[in-house]
């Protein structure tokens, strides 16, 4: 079953998102909210604003009783935002953060928005949904640790290589990405 939640967002509902995105793989590298209180701040305060210019939706997808998967999007007049997503790793063969994509797309059609953005970077996966393209900044900002230097000559020198020559991607993401 799926359920949306317009802000105001009530903690209970906030605070299950942050740690569903804190029990994965974001938990693990120290990129949920809850391993940076300034963003966890900023989005807590974020999910009691409902203007008519913008508003947070809390999307999530239930398995019987349990919580598969959430998101936090942004609704203004006219489209809706995707800005973080989080989903139970047990489940990911069953694809619960695409299965709500999709529920969020059937939503944004049904409040008659006339934009449904992804955000983030393009994947190809979004392609099976527009062709259309839009450009992205994306700042990666790493800490002054050797992890965070491997990390970086990884992301700048090593990716682009591999996606090149399309080997061995996948045993390099993790350690390149996030």
């Amino acid at each position: 079953s799926y359920q949306v939640l317009d802000a105001p967002i009530k903690e209970s509902h906030f605070n299950q998102f942050v740690e569903l995105e804190n029990k994965g793989w974001k938990g693990k590298n120290k990129s949920s909210l809850l391993n940076r209180p300034t963003l966890y701040n900023l989005f807590k305060a974020l999910s009691t604003v409902n203007t008519p210019h913008i508003k947070m939706v809390l999307f999530k997808l239930y398995l019987d009783d349990k919580l598969i998967s959430a998101s936090i999007c942004f609704q203004t007049k006219n489209s809706l935002h995707v800005f973080k997503i989080a989903y139970d790793e047990d489940f990911k063969r069953q694809s619960p953060g695409l299965l709500l994509r999709l529920f969020e797309i059937q939503e944004a059609f049904n409040r008659n928005l006339e934009i449904y953005d992804f955000s983030g970077k393009e994947e190809r996966w979004m392609h099976a949904f527009t062709e259309r393209k839009h450009h992205v900044v994306d700042y990666i900002i790493y800490r002054k640790t050797m992890t965070a230097f491997i990390r970086y000559i990884g992301f700048i020198r090593f990716k682009p290589f591999l996606k090149r020559i399309h080997l061995l991607e996948r045993i390099l993401k993790n350690l390149i990405e996030e």
